[in-house]
């Protein structure tokens, strides 16, 4: 863990040099609880049998965006640790304010037999659809607003949709 310099009968014991890098690409809807934040050692190495101590932190908020992921008290007294942060990201949770954002997206027509439509709101970006059965059977995976239900039977069915700010699952008649 250590390196040593001897010097004419004296010597020195420095801390081992490592980088340790907050992992890219972690996020939370809002109004839900972090995650706790992994890391990667990225220059250097732990010697055998070395931990850390603690965990990382992020700059305080809950509205959605970006929040520097920091060290906190991620630490191991024979290292020299040089920290690199990430963005950590808080996402809209649309479940959240259902009851006007549930209202803004509509599925048309419902019922449906052939063709079904996925109207949003102005700002609002359609990403995908997931089909499910009335069972929650993975049914399709549809990537327009608009697509053709005539090939599947009669009944109820969800369908997941994602956008650029969450996800919200919609129920539909087919006829």
């Amino acid at each position: 863990n250590y390196d040593i310099t001897f010097v004419a009968g004296k010597f020195a014991i420095s801390k081992k040099e490592i980088t340790v890098t907050a992992d890219a690409n972690q996020f939370k809807d809002n109004k839900t609880i972090d995650p706790t934040f992994t890391f990667t050692v990225t220059t250097g190495a732990l010697e055998s049998g070395d931990n850390f101590s603690g965990e990382l932190t992020r700059v305080a908020g809950e509205d959605v965006g970006n929040y520097a992921i920091n060290q906190g008290t991620l630490d191991n007294a024979n290292y020299d640790i040089t920290f690199v942060s990430e963005d950590f990201i808080i996402k809209g949770s649309l479940s959240v304010i259902k009851s006007d954002f549930e209202k803004s997206i509509t599925l048309f027509p419902n019922p449906a037999s052939v063709e079904i439509s996925i109207n949003l709101p102005e700002g609002l970006q359609f990403n995908k659809a997931t089909l499910f059965s009335a069972s929650g059977t993975l049914m399709d995976i549809i990537y327009t607003s608009t697509f053709n239900i005539s090939d599947i039977a009669s009944g109820f069915y969800y369908l997941t949709i994602e956008t650029n700010t969450g996800t919200i699952t919609k129920k539909f008649i087919k006829k």
